[in-house]
């Protein structure tokens, strides 16, 4: 006990005063509580003391400027950054069953976004309002992890667009509706966004809808081995857009904390990151899986689904490497009719579908109160079939067959044409 109190003296917590209430300040007894603002004098003194002074790389220049002898300074990432990244068991088990409850409160209130939609008198405020008061009846909810991005139509364009501060549009059933929400509880934070569309939507939305669903499929799908970095797995995300070229203006993926920041790294998914301090994936990271894409003025689409790393199982194990993969956390459905299934290549279609079997395993138990809303999830969940099994896609199959066959036609008469050219050649000569 006398050593933990010596150890204790060396804890300090810098904090604005009025931000820590009895209950907290007496779970943290023997650690010292100092004003925020006295932690740059602190560091000085300290540093003139020959005392090394370890300085984050993402530390603010104030706190790096109190460092007088710098020759003393450690300046490299936190190794409490890197701990706290991944999460331990009890924390993952919190985090699996968190994210299922909030899904659980995401699709109660899709349902109830389907029925009042078509009265005319949801507005962007409406609708975040309505998810918070279902969040707050999970008694581990305690606040929105993040002021939620409630966006109709052309508002959806902006990528980080203020609900509040925005025009708060009425919700119509001829405009895309994003809703990017999430809730700080106890045990998770969590970290959702669906793009929906209430009529039936234009062919260029639909296909960019479809694009978008493919590249955060193509990521959550994705093996790898360990030592990769999130800027290696951008592509993935990315490379149904860029076949057209099309792209989004944000990264891929980043880390959300438990119970903390919404956004908490490492990790980092975007392949225009460079810097010196990201992290290479490991097994309990969480991060989110979060492609888009926006038409100025128009539209926009993003697509997150919260999803933790681990180990994956593979046949073999290349110089004794670990193999990882990434299971999804939030179980909410992708919107059926802004999906083109012509698009979805056969494994695509795979996962879709796995992903809805265990939307309705995790879901439905859940909404035994609810007997409406798990016939509305098994509407919302029914399996896609393989494009080629679709009459309306499979006309544009035979077209593009019928193509290659002409092709190789042309090229099997060309080298026979040749072929003759050269007997009768030979004939004459």
């Amino acid at each position: 006990m006398f050593l933990l109190k010596i150890i204790l003296l060396f804890f300090r917590l810098y904090i604005e005063s009025g931000r820590i209430n009895k209950e907290l300040e007496n779970y943290l007894n023997g650690v010292q509580i100092r004003a925020y603002s006295q932690i740059f004098n602190d560091i000085q003194k300290e540093s003139l003391e020959n005392l090394k002074i370890w300085i984050s790389p993402q530390s603010s220049y104030a706190i790096f400027n109190s460092v007088e002898n710098k020759n003393l300074m450690v300046n490299k990432p936190s190794p409490i950054r890197s701990l706290k990244a991944r999460k331990n068991e009890i924390e993952l088990k919190n985090l699996r069953d968190c994210n299922i409850r909030d899904s659980v409160a995401r699709i109660r209130h899709m349902f109830w976004l389907e029925n009042e939609v078509k009265k005319g008198i949801v507005t962007e405020i409406t609708s975040a309002e309505k998810l918070e008061q279902i969040q707050k009846e999970d008694p581990n909810f305690k606040m929105k992890s993040f002021y939620s991005i409630s966006a109709v139509g052309k508002n959806a364009a902006i990528v980080h667009y203020s609900t509040n501060q925005g025009d708060n549009s009425t919700l119509t059933l001829d405009k895309v509706y994003l809703l990017d929400a999430g809730g700080n509880y106890l045990d998770c934070t969590s970290d959702i966004t669906r793009t929906h569309f209430y009529g039936d939507p234009p062919s260029d939305i639909k296909d960019a809808y479809t694009k978008v669903l493919q590249g955060s499929i193509n990521l959550a799908s994705i093996v790898f081995p360990t030592g990769v970095y999130g800027r290696e797995l951008d592509v993935l995300a990315r490379s149904a857009l860029w076949k057209d070229g099309l792209d989004y203006g944000h990264g891929t993926g980043h880390g959300i904390g438990y119970f903390l920041s919404v956004h908490e790294n490492p990790p980092r998914t975007s392949y225009s990151s460079r810097s010196s301090d990201d992290e290479f994936f490991e097994p309990g990271m969480i991060q989110s899986d979060e492609p888009g894409y926006y038409e100025d003025g128009y539209y926009g689409i993003r697509l997150e689904t919260a999803i933790e790393t681990v180990k994956a199982d593979t046949p073999f194990n290349f110089r004794n490497k670990v193999y990882l993969k990434f299971n999804a956390l939030n179980f909410v459905p992708f919107e059926k009719n802004l999906i083109n299934e012509c698009l979805l290549t056969n494994e695509q279609v795979d996962w879709l579908n796995k992903y809805n079997e265990e939307t309705r395993n995790h879901i439905l138990p859940r909404l035994e109160k609810f007997p409406e809303i798990k016939e509305y999830l098994l509407m919302k969940t029914e399996p896609f079939k393989y494009s080629h099994t679709y009459s309306h896609c499979s006309s544009n199959q035979l077209n593009r067959s019928s193509v290659d066959f002409n092709s190789k036609n042309l090229l099997l008469i060309y080298v026979l044409s040749l072929i003759l050219s050269l007997i009768f050649f030979l004939i004459l000569s």
